[in-house]
């Protein structure tokens, strides 16, 4: 029986990986020319179409069948945004220049970072100033970095302000800096009136207008550091019109049922296609693993409109779902009221994408294996190595038409994932039992019975 139980353990066990776990394939090829050292792979609807689970369900192997790591992710959108850091320059001399002008010498902390722009905080409004920085790294020789660029700010009219300077990369320790129309002449705000009368008694006024000179006030000098750093990007969605033949529509008292099949698509959200103009419904989006059992568990919920009134063309369709579902069955349930049911033509899939990152060798050869059942999902080194460098997007490879594996049937028999062998082993074992059973009770037939008296 213990010679039983090993072998029936090892019937459920995976046997060594083969493409032969796998009903289907497609090729995997570069590009020509492709020279990156990181090959990309997008996912079609076919690998989800034919995969229960993902990646549990697919591997890659070269030409010599061997298996090749990759790496599985999905694909988004990266952003990167400017992150600015800030700090004090040291001024050290000042002095007005002819011309309206005034120079500023200033110190950088050589322990601070090398700026990229510089920064005149300054609490006035209404001015524009021309501005020129030189760097100087002994406080001797100077070589412009910056400029003539102007700061400004247009108040008066909308808040506009630029109050930075770009300057050029360089380790400088001095910074010279040349403002230009230091003093502005504005209206002043009083006005004098004189009326004058004749000696016929004619009268005459003469109005007076006084000009204010107003100088510029710099409350602080600084320096600005800027980083470029990488977010989190949105999943990229792909727009995928799922199967038309498996849609359904079932008129219910004052609502719609439509139901499709979904191929398995890694669905975030759907788009209703629709003739109909001028209506607005609340729609409720469910999904299932099987329609036939009614076990329904909701996705979302929202509003869909069109509206064609006067110069107005407005609509939205799109239905996003809480959540990414790769559910076989999704059904949308369309809130009439009491209008008459909206003229439905068809869905349009919004699927996340997906994609498989690998080194590729010389040889190539590469096959992309799927429709396995029942294996773990892989782990390897790659997804690590990659996730190093953030910003290398790799060079996209191509997926050929989708093939039958001629060999899946016979690996399957042979022990593939076991099935066929657990069903034999439990048959073998269920009629060994049945034969120590039948022993046991002949043996108890044959042992002669108890003498009267005996206790």
């Amino acid at each position: 029986m213990a010679v039983w139980l090993s072998f029936l353990c090892l019937a459920g066990a995976d046997a060594s990986l083969t493409p032969g776990r796998f009903a289907f394939f497609m090729t995997v090829t570069p590009p020509a020319g492709a020279t990156g050292d990181v090959a990309v792979v997008t996912l079609p609807a076919a690998v989800y179409a034919r995969c229960d689970a993902l990646p549990h369900a697919l591997r890659l192997f070269n030409g010599d069948k061997r298996e090749v790591p990759f790496r599985w992710a999905l694909r988004t959108t990266e952003r990167t945004a400017s992150v600015d850091t800030e700090w004090s320059a040291v001024a050290m001399s000042l002095r007005e220049l002819p011309g309206n002008a005034l120079e500023v010498t200033v110190r950088r902390d050589l322990s601070n970072p090398v700026p990229a722009l510089i920064r005149f905080r300054t609490l006035q409004h209404n001015f524009e100033k021309q501005v020129t920085v030189s760097g100087s790294r002994d406080g001797t020789t100077w070589t412009l970095i910056g400029g003539p660029a102007p700061i400004y700010d247009y108040a008066r009219y909308l808040d506009v302000r630029q109050d930075r300077v770009a300057l050029a990369a360089g380790d400088y320790e001095w910074f010279k800096i040349l403002l230009e129309n230091i003093a502005e002449y504005r209206n002043s705000p009083i006005q004098t009136l004189i009326q004058n009368t004749g000696a016929a008694g004619e009268k005459s006024r003469t109005e007076i207008q006084t000009w204010q000179r107003e100088l510029f006030r710099v409350d602080r000098i600084l320096f600005v550091e800027r980083q470029e750093r990488l977010l989190p990007g949105e999943p990229d969605l792909a727009d995928d019109p799922l199967p038309r033949r498996t849609l359904t529509q079932a008129a219910e008292p004052k609502r719609t049922v439509l139901s499709i099949e979904t191929g398995r698509r890694p669905l975030r959200g759907v788009c209703l296609q629709t003739p109909s103009v001028n209506f607005s419904r609340a729609v409720t989006v469910e999904a299932a693993e099987d329609a036939l059992a009614n076990a329904w568990s909701p996705l979302g919920h929202g509003t869909v409109h069109r509206i064609h009134v006067g110069s107005v063309r407005e609509e939205q369709l799109w239905i996003p779902f809480e959540r990414e579902t790769r559910a076989q069955h999704i059904r949308i349930l369309i809130e009439n009221a009491d209008n008459p049911p909206l003229n439905i033509t068809g869905m349009v899939g919004r699927a996340s994408v997906y994609t498989l990152a690998f080194f590729p060798e010389t040889g190539g050869g590469y096959k992309l294996f799927y429709g396995a059942e029942r294996l773990a999902p892989p782990t390897y080194d790659v997804a690590r190595v990659l996730k190093a460098d953030p910003w290398h997007v790799g060079t996209p490879w191509e997926l050929g038409a989708e093939a039958v594996n001629p060999g899946y049937q016979t690996d399957r028999f042979r022990f593939g994932d076991g099935k066929t062998l657990l069903k034999a082993v439990l048959l073998l074992m269920a009629a060994l039992l049945l034969v120590i059973v039948a022993r046991m009770v002949r043996k108890l037939r044959l042992m002669p019975g108890k003498r009267d008296g005996e206790g």
